[in-house]
Parts: structure tokens; C-alpha cells; sequence
């Protein structure tokens, strides 16, 4: 099996017309999640076929597989793809087309079949309007209904911050638990680790977790605005949502959350008081994995583009946004947009925040050493006074 760039793949053949008596029967689909997907079909041509080859793009994809499939006498074409060598993302179309190399040395190409690879696992409940479309396999009527209510009240809170498109056809699939979550992540090659909700923004998807409790309508707010941001903020900007500071990027989502997560400033205050926290520069590419730092990352970006957001208002933040939309680094799309610093905004969050003090804490970082050196000199300032008391009784 070979991957290869969709640019020199379509390139690379000569097509022989249809007339020539080459003929395509249906293509056949079928797919078991995370395993493999099925292809059949029946081919017939007037001259000899020597080759099959399956060809799969997915959704947006620049790449495309290609593989030989096999051909029997009868021209019945079978093919088997490998999604645990070769995934591809749960819940997007790929098209599927063939190609013969016919013995004079022709090719033909069928049209393309689209497929819609989706998690085929459960028997999922769905709600859709023009704007959402809810699929969900636990819970009633009503359980969809609160996910779309927060669809919609997300929007709003959304628009509050940033002009965004209107939604078309946002898919939500809602999960009963995080490990149905993490699997489909895991079968789309992407990474699992303590993740609880998840939006592929350029497919318009957003999964979600929502365990049966007491606090399920609160992760619900929380949740669906959250997804729903980085998908809105993708059509807004296209390419150019991939140049968003993560720090900004998860920060605009968890500003739009309907229920703010409570454990945010207890992280915040207890990193302040070890000294701990992480220079705001150092969240612009990636959060760090290990689970403690991961969670104060989505923290300090909340509390940073809240400060941002309520200090320079709506316009700034569009600015902001685009100015990094359009490829200023991260230290540099601050001081474009509001004539900032990155590092400066930080200061100045840090001492709206926690009230820092920058010269009181320089005293305080340096108090260790003064005291250290108050008791290096004590014991010869104590003999030198000591000495002199006893010249002086010695005098008298």
C-alpha cells in the first residue's frame, strides 16, 4: 500500500473512454470501525484487464491511498482496507474510485463513490435543524433537546466575544462516557489522553461526553459552546484557524463555556502561591501532556483571554485574531492588534489577577539570600563588638 500526494496520483494516468467497452457495476461499502473497510464491485472490459487499483481520499484530505485490489475471473473486484495500519478520521466521507489497467496499456477510471465513515457501533437518536444536527444513543427526547438548547445558547455567548459565521449542519455525536470518546479518537490516530469532548473543526464535528449524574446538564454548557467555538472559529477563518495560539484557541472556547469550570481558579491560585505558573509564551504552540500541567494550560488560557476580553473589548479581539489568522507569531500578533507585548499583557494579567507586586516579589525572591547573608556576617560583626567591649573595659 502506498500513500500518495493527490496532485501527482491524478496526474499520473491516461484515461481510456468508457465506450471502449469498459463498464463499472456498483460500488459496495462496508466498513467495521477502527478495522478495516470492505470494497467489492464487478468490472467488465472488452480488453484484457492486468490491474485493479483502489484509490480512498478522505474529506480535505491532500493525500490519497492507493492500493492493488483483487481481480477474479468472473471481473469481480474485492478489496480489504487496513484502518489499524491506516486510519482515517471516524465520521467523515471519503470517495472511493477504481482504476483498470487494461492490457493495451489504457487505464480507466470509475467515478468517484462517496462513503460515510461513521461510528456504525450504535443506533443513534437524532434532532437537526438548518444549524445542528444531534445524534445521540443514550438518553430521550428530552436529553437531545438540552444538547441542541445549548447549541443554540452557545452561539449566542460565542457572538458575545467574536463575529462567526451561522452554523449549517454542525454535527454533534454525544457519548454516554469519555471512553467511548477516547476510542473514536484512538481509531482516528489521534491522540486520547483525558480528553472529554473533541471537535474536527474542518469536517464540522464535534463529540462529546456526557455521563448520566447530577452535574450532566452543567457539562452540557460546558461542553457544547466549548466544541462548537473551535468549529465556528475554523469557518471564519479557514487555513488560517490552524495559526491560532493554542492558548487563544482554547481560551476563546472555555470564555464561551455556559458554566465556567470551577476547578479553573483553585489551579490558578495554588500555582500562583508555588510560583508555578506557565509563561503565557510557552503555551502558543502546545500544552504540555502530563495531566496536572495539561489542566493549568486550559486554566492560565481562560483567565488570559477573559483579562484580554474584558480589558480591550470585542473589536481588539477581532483584531487579535486575525492578525495571527494571517501569520504573526505569537509574541508578535499582541502587539499589532492592542500595541502590546505578549509578555507585557501577561504582567499586567498577573497583577490584575493576583495583584502582583513586581518589586515586592523580587524582595521576596532575593529574601532567602539576605537573610543567609545577615547570617554569615553576624558572627563577625558579634566578635568585632564583643572585642571592642572588652578594649574598652580593658581601659578603664
Amino acid at each position: 500500500m502506498a500513500i500518495l500526494l493527490a496532485a501527482i496520483t491524478l496526474g499520473a494516468s491516461s484515461h481510456a473512454p468508457i465506450e471502449s467497452g469498459t463498464q463499472f457495476g456498483d460500488l459496495r461499502v462496508t466498513h467495521t470501525l477502527g478495522e478495516q473497510i470492505n470494497i467489492e464491485a464487478q468490472v467488465h472490459s472488452e480488453i484484457p484487464i492486468q490491474e485493479v487499483w483502489v484509490f480512498i481520499q478522505s474529506e480535505n484530505g491532500t493525500e490519497i491511498i492507493s492500493d492493488q485490489a483483487t481481480l477474479n475471473p468472473s471481473g469481480e473486484v474485492t478489496y480489504t482496507h487496513d484502518l489499524a495500519q491506516y486510519p482515517l478520521r471516524v465520521f467523515t466521507y471519503i470517495s472511493i474510485w477504481l482504476e483498470l489497467k487494461l492490457e493495451n496499456g489504457e487505464t480507466v477510471r470509475s467515478e468517484p463513490h462517496p462513503y460515510f465513515y461513521d461510528d456504525n457501533r450504535f443506533d443513534w437518536q437524532a434532532l437537526k435543524t438548518d444549524e445542528f444536527q444531534i445524534y445521540w444513543h443514550e438518553g430521550d427526547a428530552g436529553f437531545g433537546q438540552n444538547i441542541l438548547n445549548a447549541a443554540y445558547e452557545g452561539l449566542q455567548r460565542i457572538r458575545s466575544h467574536v463575529t462567526v459565521p451561522q452554523p449549517e449542519g454542525v454535527a454533534i455525536y454525544v457519548y454516554a462516557n469519555a471512553m467511548e470518546l477516547q476510542e473514536i479518537l484512538l481509531f482516528s490516530g489521534q491522540s486520547a489522553a483525558w480528553v472529554a469532548g473533541h471537535a474536527d473543526p474542518d469536517l464540522g464535528v464535534i463529540m462529546v461526553s456526557l455521563s448520566l449524574g447530577p452535574d450532566q446538564i452543567l457539562e452540557i454548557k460546558r461542553q457544547i459552546p466549548h466544541e462548537l467555538t473551535h468549529v465556528l472559529l475554523y469557518q471564519k477563518l479557514g487555513t488560517g484557524y490552524d495559526s491560532l495560539p493554542q492558548w487563544l484557541n482554547e481560551g476563546l472556547a472555555s470564555t464561551a463555556e455556559l458554566f465556567p469550570n470551577p476547578d479553573y481558579q483553585v489551579l490558578l491560585d495554588k500555582a500562583y502561591e508555588r510560583g508555578s505558573l506557565i509563561p503565557i509564551s510557552d503555551l502558543c504552540y502546545r500544552f504540555p501532556m502530563d495531566a496536572a500541567n495539561f489542566q493549568l494550560s486550559y486554566a492560565e488560557s481562560t483567565a488570559f483571554t477573559r483579562y484580554l476580553q474584558q480589558t480591550y473589548g470585542k473589536a481588539a479581539m477581532e483584531d487579535l485574531i486575525q492578525a495571527y489568522a494571517d501569520g504573526l507569531g505569537c509574541a508578535q500578533g499582541t502587539e499589532a492588534a492592542v500595541g502590546i507585548p505578549l509578555t507585557e499583557l501577561e504582567a499586567d494579567w498577573r497583577q490584575a489577577m493576583f495583584n502582583e507586586n513586581a518589586a515586592f516579589n523580587a524582595l521576596m525572591e532575593f529574601a532567602p539570600w539576605m537573610l543567609l547573608l545577615m547570617a554569615v556576617l553576624a558572627a563577625p560583626v558579634g566578635l568585632m563588638i564583643l572585642g571592642a567591649r572588652k578594649r574598652v573595659a580593658g581601659g578603664e
